[in-house]
């Protein structure tokens, strides 16, 4: 946004108002990545996510699932020797 003479670079949107109200919730969460459901959905092949909640956020009319971000997928060859660790992650 701007004129010719300043400029004053932003972003606006539902994305960004609905990604300030995550960084907000993860106090509440006693988390330090949450994201929605429509992030979950485009990296549901590559990270591990756990959903937590749905939350209602102002300006939309339905609540949105919320999830923790665990860590990347582990490949099928190197989950055999990951497993016996993770077993007692608890969150």
């Amino acid at each position: 946004m701007g004129s010719e003479q300043r400029f004053d670079y932003t972003v606006m949107g539902d994305a960004v108002n609905l990604g300030s109200r995550l960084e907000g919730a993860n106090k509440n969460y006693q988390t330090n990545i949450l994201i929605s459901e429509f992030t979950r959905e485009r990296i549901k092949d590559a990270f591990v996510c756990m959903e937590l909640d749905s939350v209602r956020v102002k300006g939309k009319l339905r609540p949105v699932r919320i999830f923790l971000l665990l860590g990347e997928q582990v490949p099928p060859a190197r989950s055999e020797a990951i497993e016996p660790s993770i077993r007692g992650f608890r969150l």
